[in-house]
């Protein structure tokens, strides 16, 4: 069975964001411009970017577009953090 179009887009632009292709305030192509280049309806793409957008991936700015959020950045600096306090909690026993 395949996977449901709309969750194609979303998976194919959080990999762009996850592995730093698309850095925190790109632009992301607007939902006609996007449909219009993957082939699909502006449906597919909006529920996409709607999914994106509900995990903070990216944000809607009225009358200017889709951007990537800085959550990648956000998740590392959470990762140091646990690491440096696991490592504290360690030197102390």
């Amino acid at each position: 069975m395949s996977t449901v179009r709309y969750l194609q887009v979303y998976q194919y632009y959080k990999d762009l964001i996850l592995s730093g292709q698309l850095l925190p305030d790109t632009k992301l192509p607007s939902i006609r411009k996007g449909s219009q280049q993957l082939q699909m309806s502006r449906t597919t793409m909006e529920s996409a970017y709607l999914l994106l957008a509900a995990e903070g991936y990216i944000i809607s700015k009225p009358q200017s577009g889709y951007y990537v959020t800085d959550i990648v950045e956000k998740q590392r600096k959470q990762v140091e953090v646990r690491r440096a306090q696991k490592k504290e909690e360690e030197e102390k026993i």
